[in-house]
């Protein structure tokens, strides 16, 4: 399974991260909301978990371009 986080606090986005990773996930970090909604938009994902509070683009805008782009891949929002 592949998992994009976007998340900006990198000490939580690399704990989450290791922890998928023990499970065998194959996970990607994007630190910035407009790099985030960039690799969401042209890579495949299984689950996309996501932060509210991004310094670019906050995860509602993110969530709502997704949304307009027909992207199916499941979203958590934190």
């Amino acid at each position: 399974m592949k998992v994009l986080i976007i998340e900006d606090e990198y000490s939580l986005a690399d704990a989450i991260a290791e922890t998928l990773k023990t499970e065998k996930f194959n996970v990607v970090i994007k630190t910035d909301g407009e790099w985030g909604e960039d690799e969401a938009l042209t890579e495949n994902y299984d689950l996309i978990l996501l932060d509210v509070m991004l310094a670019t683009k906050n995860g509602f805008d993110i969530l709502k371009t997704l949304v307009q782009e027909k992207i199916k891949t499941p979203v958590i929002i934190d």
